[in-house]
Protein backbone atom coordinates (compact mmCIF):
# COMPACT_ATOMS: atom_id res chain seq x y z
CA UNK A 1 0.00 0.00 0.00
CA UNK A 2 1.56 3.36 -1.05
CA UNK A 3 1.26 6.58 1.08
CA UNK A 4 -0.95 9.20 1.13
CA UNK A 5 0.23 12.03 -0.19
CA UNK A 6 -1.41 15.32 1.88
CA UNK A 7 -0.94 18.92 1.13
CA UNK A 8 -0.03 20.38 4.30
CA UNK A 9 0.09 23.97 2.94
CA UNK A 10 -3.14 24.61 2.42
CA UNK A 11 -3.22 24.23 6.54
CA UNK A 12 -0.40 26.94 7.01
CA UNK A 13 2.06 23.40 8.21
CA UNK A 14 5.62 24.31 8.67
CA UNK A 15 6.78 21.52 8.50
CA UNK A 16 5.17 17.73 8.23
CA UNK A 17 5.14 17.71 11.80
CA UNK A 18 3.16 20.12 11.98
CA UNK A 19 0.95 19.09 9.33
CA UNK A 20 0.42 15.79 10.92
CA UNK A 21 -0.40 17.18 14.00
CA UNK A 22 -3.28 19.61 12.26
CA UNK A 23 -4.64 16.83 10.11
CA UNK A 24 -5.06 14.91 13.20
CA UNK A 25 -6.80 17.45 14.93
CA UNK A 26 -8.90 18.08 11.98
CA UNK A 27 -9.81 14.97 11.95
CA UNK A 28 -10.85 14.50 15.93
CA UNK A 29 -13.15 17.65 15.36
CA UNK A 30 -14.31 16.41 12.23
CA UNK A 31 -15.62 12.86 14.36
CA UNK A 32 -16.70 15.15 17.24
CA UNK A 33 -18.40 16.63 15.21
CA UNK A 34 -20.45 13.81 13.59
CA UNK A 35 -20.98 12.65 16.57
CA UNK A 36 -23.12 16.09 17.66
CA UNK A 37 -24.91 15.80 14.50
CA UNK A 38 -26.09 12.09 15.58
CA UNK A 39 -26.72 13.53 18.55
CA UNK A 40 -29.72 15.80 17.33
CA UNK A 41 -33.29 14.90 18.27
CA UNK A 42 -35.22 17.86 19.00
CA UNK A 43 -35.75 21.68 17.56
CA UNK A 44 -33.31 22.96 19.88
CA UNK A 45 -30.56 20.36 19.47
CA UNK A 46 -30.92 21.69 15.55
CA UNK A 47 -30.75 25.27 16.65
CA UNK A 48 -27.67 24.73 18.69
CA UNK A 49 -25.94 22.75 16.31
CA UNK A 50 -26.74 25.90 13.92
CA UNK A 51 -25.33 28.18 16.44
CA UNK A 52 -22.03 26.14 16.61
CA UNK A 53 -22.10 25.89 12.84
CA UNK A 54 -22.29 29.85 12.19
CA UNK A 55 -19.90 30.69 15.59
CA UNK A 56 -17.08 27.61 13.64
CA UNK A 57 -17.29 29.53 10.37
CA UNK A 58 -16.85 32.62 11.89
CA UNK A 59 -13.93 31.55 14.11
CA UNK A 60 -12.21 28.82 11.74
CA UNK A 61 -13.41 30.27 7.97
CA UNK A 62 -9.79 28.68 7.00
CA UNK A 63 -10.78 25.14 7.43
CA UNK A 64 -13.96 25.78 5.50
CA UNK A 65 -14.07 24.34 2.01
CA UNK A 66 -16.98 26.32 0.64
CA UNK A 67 -16.12 29.93 2.30
CA UNK A 68 -19.50 31.71 0.51
CA UNK A 69 -22.81 31.33 -0.08
CA UNK A 70 -22.18 30.32 -3.59
CA UNK A 71 -19.85 27.25 -3.29
CA UNK A 72 -21.62 26.18 -0.15
CA UNK A 73 -24.57 25.82 -1.56
CA UNK A 74 -23.18 24.34 -4.84
CA UNK A 75 -21.38 22.15 -2.14
CA UNK A 76 -24.98 21.15 -0.41
CA UNK A 77 -26.45 20.32 -3.57
CA UNK A 78 -23.04 18.10 -5.09
CA UNK A 79 -23.36 16.33 -1.47
CA UNK A 80 -27.04 15.58 -1.67
CA UNK A 81 -26.86 13.86 -5.45
CA UNK A 82 -24.29 11.43 -3.55
CA UNK A 83 -25.82 11.01 -0.63
CA UNK A 84 -26.08 7.08 -0.75
CA UNK A 85 -22.36 7.01 -0.85
CA UNK A 86 -21.67 8.52 2.55
CA UNK A 87 -24.18 6.25 4.37
CA UNK A 88 -22.71 3.16 2.32
CA UNK A 89 -19.19 4.59 3.35
CA UNK A 90 -19.94 5.74 7.29
CA UNK A 91 -21.97 2.21 7.56
CA UNK A 92 -25.05 4.01 8.34
CA UNK A 93 -28.47 3.15 7.50
CA UNK A 94 -30.61 4.88 4.21
CA UNK A 95 -32.58 7.58 5.43
CA UNK A 96 -35.63 6.84 4.49
CA UNK A 97 -38.55 9.54 5.17
CA UNK A 98 -36.17 12.75 4.22
CA UNK A 99 -38.56 15.70 5.08
CA UNK A 100 -37.09 17.87 1.67
CA UNK A 101 -39.85 20.43 1.29
CA UNK A 102 -38.46 21.21 5.30
CA UNK A 103 -35.19 21.71 4.01
CA UNK A 104 -36.34 23.68 1.43
CA UNK A 105 -38.55 26.22 3.44
CA UNK A 106 -35.67 26.28 6.15
CA UNK A 107 -33.24 27.43 2.42
CA UNK A 108 -35.98 29.98 1.53
CA UNK A 109 -36.38 31.38 5.34
CA UNK A 110 -33.02 31.91 5.50
CA UNK A 111 -33.31 34.55 2.44
CA UNK A 112 -35.95 36.33 3.08
CA UNK A 113 -36.32 36.00 7.32
CA UNK A 114 -35.36 39.10 8.89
Amino acid sequence: MGLVEINFNCWNAKNVRDGLYLYNNLSCKLEMMLMKINAIKSKQDFLTFLDNLKQDHLENIQQWENKDLQSFLAAMHNWVEDMEGFYANTQQPQPECIPWKIFADILMAGKIYE
